[in-house]
């Protein structure tokens, strides 16, 4: 399974979505899980990984499976000097055992114009970065995503589903979870839980399975 994720902010708390589908290709999702957050960090500019990593986790928290590859709403590298966005903290939260995928629609000043993707007929891009499976991999699955629009249809979904624009049809997990200040992202308890989880299972995750091309599915990409 892939895992497409966003999040949504009201003061000092946090709506955020995950939505599950099978593959690339996929028009549908299989199971959608929302989680509400309360007490998150203030934001920081510069920082925003500090605010929304703790609410991923927190939604990761909630699967029963680790899914072989997570989306964000955002970068995983910012800018020209590539300096580390909120997808590339994520991945090394997670002990670098699952590819993360980062979907930005704004443009952040100096990102490189190769990681541009166009959809559709829209003249305005999205912006994809990656880490644990290649990047020109990575920007090929985003373009070929279902929907005819700029956004893929599963996540124009996610996004609505975080923003409470729709409500969700399918089997979805709704949990409210309290966080506290961090001092240390890594030492927060949904990090260790789900580090647990892939412990527990090591199989769970295929480093790379139908995620890189043909010469390198049975290694890191």
């Amino acid at each position: 399974m892939l895992l497409a994720t966003d999040a949504h902010y009201h003061a000092n708390s946090a709506r955020v979505a995950g939505v599950l589908f099978a593959d690339w290709g996929a028009c549908q999702a299989v199971q959608e899980v929302v989680v509400q957050v309360s007490a998150v960090a203030d934001y920081e500019p510069g920082q925003f990984y500090k605010r929304e990593l703790p609410c991923l986790l927190a939604l990761l928290d909630q699967l029963a499976h680790p899914p072989q590859c997570i989306l964000v709403d955002g970068y995983v590298y910012l800018g020209e000097a590539q300096r580390p966005g909120l997808g590339h903290h994520l991945y090394h939260a997670l002990d670098g055992r699952i590819p993360v995928v980062g979907v930005a629609k704004s443009y952040f000043r100096g990102t490189p114009s190769a990681t541009a993707v166009y959809r559709g007929r829209s003249q305005s891009p999205l912006y994809v970065t990656a880490i644990g499976m290649d990047e020109a991999v990575a920007r090929e699955a985003i373009g070929r995503m279902c929907g005819p629009h700029r956004l893929p249809t599963l996540l124009k979904q996610v996004d609505q589903l975080s923003a409470e624009k729709r409500q969700p049809p399918l089997q979805t997990t709704t949990k409210v979870v309290t966080t506290n200040p961090l001092s240390s992202l890594f030492s927060w308890p949904h990090a260790q839980n789900f580090s647990s989880k892939l412990k527990s299972n090591p199989t769970a995750v295929p480093p790379c399975v139908g995620l890189c091309p043909t010469s390198t599915k049975t290694g890191a990409c």
